[in-house]
């Protein structure tokens, strides 16, 4: 998003309202505003609403990792995102195209999902966290 915006400032195309920008003073507006709509949910749920103009689902990927576990494989999810976002994109990715009444969270032993910062990223390996069991939840 950064590049497009820098190509915009080149050719002139960012309006003066929104005030002078340099390289540097646009990668903070830039920053700040994918932040702002992160951290308020924005983007996701804007996301969620219409999950088809975001998402192009691997028709292969669910029977991939069927095969995994249909060979005895134990599959583990770790997501940086929420329950909520998770299961709405893996039903929307997986399920349609999963034998039976199968979802995509039969394919999996353990998924781990939880909005992490960048440094909890970093030491989720490394550092002792609590675990919380998540009781199956209606959709």
């Amino acid at each position: 998003m950064y590049m497009q915006m820098v190509d915009r400032l080149d050719q002139g195309a960012i309006s003066s309202e929104l005030g002078p920008f340099d390289y540097k003073g646009l990668f903070k507006a830039v920053s700040k505003a994918l932040f702002r709509a992160h951290v308020e949910g924005q983007l996701k749920s804007e996301i969620m609403a219409e999950p088809e103009w975001f998402v192009k689902p691997d028709t292969e990927l669910p029977f991939a990792l069927l095969n995994q576990k249909e060979a005895g494989k134990r599959l583990l999810l770790i997501t940086n995102s929420d329950y909520h976002y998770t299961n709405k994109m893996m039903h929307y990715a997986f399920n349609r195209f999963l034998p039976n009444d199968m979802t995509w969270r039969d394919l999996f032993d353990i998924t781990f999902h939880r909005s992490l910062s960048q440094q909890e990223s970093l030491n989720f390996f490394q550092v002792l966290h609590p675990l919380y069991e998540v009781v199956q939840m209606m959709d």
